[in-house]
């Protein structure tokens, strides 16, 4: 799957928009799954930079 954008430029800014429905379809997707397990992603520890290297 390949997303397609458009491109809109208006002044200073550049507006994009999928022109594949499949990505918009995945995006609302996720938008659900994140809504449906909101507590526990809300509980998810974020690791740091810090935390990654191996000092």
């Amino acid at each position: 799957m390949r997303a397609a954008f458009d491109e809109t430029a208006r002044g200073r800014r550049a507006y994009y928009q999928i022109t594949d429905a499949r990505v918009a379809e995945l995006v609302v997707l996720a938008h659900a799954l994140a809504a449906d397990n909101h507590t526990a992603l809300c509980a998810c520890h974020r690791i740091t930079e810090a935390e990654t290297t191996d000092t």
